[in-house]
């Protein structure tokens, strides 16, 4: 190759980052700025996007940028599903239209909240700080420093400690700790990739169509459309490439980047995944030789080995009036005597509203008499729950959501399942496409001991008293783990807040030492799951432990505090471990 053409190619890889790194800066700026269309400063922003969009034309340099410039977007309020519809209908309105008036692909930014259409639309003042930060994971794919935008009501964050510990005690809330980690968004992990060749949907992109995204969206799925064909893909192609540029989809909360540790079976795309899917969708999404495009997979294998069915007991319907009900079920799981929980399959009823499903262990009787009067104060199967049981003694031993198959505990190790008590069961229904009844099982695997018994330790910071109205504000806690205990092994991590949580950061430190335990910079809390680490950390007694979350409270008028409603909030790290 001749130093020309590797210029150019050069020149398009880094174009492209910058286009990336742009999107990003754009929807920070979006997700931090209220919506008001009167506002008579809504031209700033307009005038930041257009000086940004200076540096680096919208269309690489290679082509009409006012076409491109006029491509069709969608609501911020708008769902997946009508999204979808909107890219459909512009990919059949390009089938009729001459080649030259055809538009590309339907690009789409949507942060889950109505109200917000847009840049010029604006409510605060634009008071805006650009720093330069060298931290790993930050540097939006580029080797040297990026720019990131931060209002100035945020501060600068400097690097924090955060960690595995006891029950969580009173943390500071509110404003922004001098010494915190906020974690930013940096869907390229740091890592400069270059795609010299448009990629076709046969050779490059339904390979990681069908490792990803298959398990989900396929029809009768939990997802809003199926994504198993050229002809299903195509006209989505800018709404996947502004998904999974933004790392909203496939959806996994803890950072996998490899900087704060890497799981198992992560729902996490490759930065040259990510980079080649946009490629194809900047491209024209073109489908190279459909005959070489890989079969849709098969579904994930189930336990053979299970011994102990944790069923729901009823069938419900769930409210169709919501787009998400959450509901709890007091179930028996027929144990007389402790058991060890080791593998557990989740079996939803109807995959098609089944969207998250968390059990809970009862300990006491007293706990048990409680989650049995919430249920028998509402009419129906099961009761209203959000963040948790609803019951302040239960116990979190199994996390799902969908695309995960079955889970398997570390060889040797099990929960406590106790002999004699009730255990809840949390489903989480979304129906954006229905409401179906449901009668959603748990297939387990118990054994009467283990080597090593497990226990599920939480991280927390509690005291939670949030301001409303602001972009970024946390809450902290730290402890310190008792000395006495020679060494605790991490398995394996479920971070948890609700609607307003926006990132999370969790890190041990001893004797000058930091390692970070969990990371989070784009939670959801729709997609909550158990995460077990690729190589597990180990935590030394006498080690201090921090956790700091980050919220979201604008459109919020009043204080949010610590509940488990669903305009309440939490700030915990639920952490598998061995001694």
């Amino acid at each position: 190759m001749d130093g020309r053409a590797r210029g150019a190619r050069e020149g398009r890889g880094k174009t492209l980052r910058a286009r990336v790194c742009l999107r990003l800066l754009e929807r920070r700026l979006l997700r931090d700025l209220a919506g008001d269309a009167k506002s008579p400063r809504r031209g700033g922003v307009c005038a930041l996007r257009g000086w940004l969009g200076r540096l680096v034309p919208r269309d690489g340099g290679q082509g009409d940028e006012a076409a491109r410039a006029d491509r069709g977007r969608v609501g911020r309020g708008g769902s997946l599903a009508r999204q979808a519809e909107g890219a459909r209908e512009d990919a059949e309105a390009n089938a009729l239209a001459p080649p030259g008036d055809r538009s590309p692909p339907r690009r789409t930014r949507d942060d889950g909240r109505a109200g917000r259409e847009g840049a010029r639309f604006l409510e605060r003042p634009l008071t805006f700080s650009f720093y330069e930060t060298r931290r790993a994971g930050v540097c939006c794919g580029m080797r040297t420093c990026s720019l990131l935008a931060i209002p100035l009501s945020m501060g600068l964050f400097a690097v924090l400690a955060a960690a595995c510990g006891g029950g969580g005690g009173a943390g500071t809330s509110g404003e922004i700790p001098p010494d915190a980690t906020i974690p930013v968004l940096d869907p390229t992990c740091g890592v400069e990739v270059i795609v010299s060749q448009t990629p076709t949907y046969a050779e490059d992109v339904a390979p990681i169509l069908m490792k990803n995204c298959a398990n989900c969206h396929v029809e009768g799925g939990i997802a809003p459309f199926p994504l198993l064909t050229f002809e299903q893909a195509s006209p989505l192609a800018g709404l996947i490439a502004d998904r999974t540029t933004a790392r909203e989809m496939p959806p996994f909360n803890p950072n996998n980047c490899g900087h704060c540790n890497k799981f198992q079976d992560a729902r996490w795309l490759t930065t040259k995944e990510i980079a080649t899917i946009s490629a194809w969708a900047e491209g024209g999404a073109p489908p190279g030789d459909l005959a070489k495009a890989p079969p849709p997979p098969e579904p994930p294998k189930g336990l053979t080995d299970t011994n102990l069915t944790i069923d729901t007991g009823v069938t419900y319907t769930p409210d169709g009036s919501k787009i998400d009900d959450y509901r709890c079920f007091v179930v028996d799981p027929g144990i007389p005597t402790d058991k060890f929980l080791t593998a557990y399959e989740v079996l939803p009823g109807d995959p098609r509203v089944v969207h998250h499903v968390i059990a809970f262990a009862l300990d006491t009787a007293e706990a048990e008499a409680q989650a049995e009067a919430l249920d028998a104060a509402e009419p129906g199967p099961g009761y209203t729950c959000y963040g948790g049981s609803g019951v302040s003694a239960s116990r979190f031993v199994v996390g799902w959501a969908p695309g995960g198959g079955p889970t398997r505990y570390p060889a040797g190790t099990g929960l406590r399942l106790p002999g004699g008590r009730k255990m809840v069961v949390q489903v989480h229904y979304n129906l954006a496409g229905g409401a179906f009844p449901d009668q959603t099982r748990i297939a387990t695997v118990v054994a009467d001991s283990v080597d090593k018994e497990a226990s599920i330790q939480r991280v927390a910071a509690n005291g939670i008293n949030l301001p409303p109205g602001q972009p970024m504000t946390a809450v902290t806690n730290e402890e310190t783990i008792p000395a006495q205990i020679p060494e605790v092994t991490v398995w394996g991590v479920a971070p948890h807040m609700h609607g307003a949580g926006k990132t999370m950061y969790v890190e041990n430190e001893l004797d000058g030492q930091k390692q970070c335990l969990v990371e989070v910079s784009n939670w959801d809390f729709h997609w909550q799951s158990f995460s077990m680490y690729e190589t597990p950390p180990k935590v030394k007694g006498g080690s201090t432990t921090r956790i700091t979350c980050g919220y979201d409270t604008t459109g919020r008028d009043t204080v949010t505090t610590q509940g488990e409603g669903t305009e309440d909030e939490m700030c915990i790290a639920f952490f598998y471990i061995t001694l």
